[in-house]
């Protein structure tokens, strides 16, 4: 299980929590490693870029089979309301 917090196009926070497997751990591609290291390049400058990053070999495939809101009270209920009126998926 994984909460991830999105931000929707308002301005407004709302926050998922994702089901689902991890697989094996398993030596990464070449391509997983570069694409990897484009997405955190803005920290490669912090001491956990080095730590947790810089030598990434291994990864692990994973699988959602569910997404579930988080109710925050009415700090989201608003927001919650609106994506569930919206035609468009979230993601």
């Amino acid at each position: 299980m994984k909460s991830i917090n999105l931000i929707e196009q308002g301005g407004e926070s709302c926050r998922i929590r994702l089901y689902g497997t991890v697989g094996e751990v398993r030596e990464a591609t070449e391509n997983e490693i570069k694409s990897w290291h484009r997405r955190v390049r803005r920290v490669r400058s912090s001491k956990g870029y080095s730590i947790m990053w810089e030598n990434m070999k291994m990864v692990r495939d994973i699988t959602f089979s569910r997404v579930e809101p988080v109710h925050m009270g009415q700090m989201t209920h608003e927001v919650w309301e609106t994506m569930s009126n919206a035609e468009k998926p979230i993601a």
